[in-house]
């Protein structure tokens, strides 16, 4: 055997052994481990009637509940339309869509009523307009126009067993059914006897 600087020269098929003996004993990867598990399906969320008393904010005063549009006042229930629904979908807060879309907001109403010892007053709703003064309204709020006073109050909507009831932390009321109207502060009669004028 023929040696070059002191080390014996190895033939060729002697070197291709050697690789193959080395890589018949290295560990050969799993195939099994090698497939990543499939995901798992991730389930449809279920919705019901009560969903929307952990999803929507207490800020929140106009949502759709998963089927009806609702209105509310900070500390007062939730007054909603009532249509069936058999398949509730995700609540949601209405507050910031109609904000952003402003031409799909209702547009402004201005009614007047004149009540018992010749009393006016008028309410606005959707927006309030003073002079140059421009206030959008919430779809759950008006603007209660006192003549005699000349003053202006924002009222939220409350719920009520028929007709509209609007009121504010001070106590003062606003109710209508129909042509007919009754205004009171804390439970006692400011006017009474009121008709829409048309």
């Amino acid at each position: 055997m023929s040696v070059i600087k002191g080390m014996p020269f190895l033939r060729l098929p002697s070197v291709m052994l050697l690789v193959f003996m080395v890589s018949a004993c290295a560990p050969k990867p799993d195939p099994v481990a090698m497939v990543e598990p499939a995901a798992a399906p991730v389930a449809a969320a279920k919705y019901d009637m009560n969903s929307w008393k952990s999803i929507i904010a207490d800020e929140c005063h106009s949502f759709f509940d998963g089927c009806n549009n609702c209105f509310r006042v900070p500390g007062e229930m939730a007054a909603c339309t009532r249509k069936a629904c058999f398949d509730y979908q995700q609540p949601r807060c209405r507050d910031e869509a109609q904000a952003a879309n402003p031409e799909q907001q209702a547009a402004a109403k201005l009614v007047e009523y004149v009540c018992d010892d010749a009393m006016r007053f008028s309410v606005s709703y959707h927006e309030f307009v003073q002079d140059d003064q421009r206030v959008r309204l919430q779809e759950s709020e008006i603007m209660f126009s006192d003549h005699q006073t000349r003053s202006d109050l924002r009222l939220q909507r409350v719920p009520s067993a028929s007709g509209e009831r609007y009121a504010d932390s001070a106590g003062f009321e606003f109710f209508a059914k129909g042509d007919e109207a009754l205004v009171m502060q804390n439970d006692r009669r400011l006017y009474s006897a009121c008709s829409l004028q048309r």
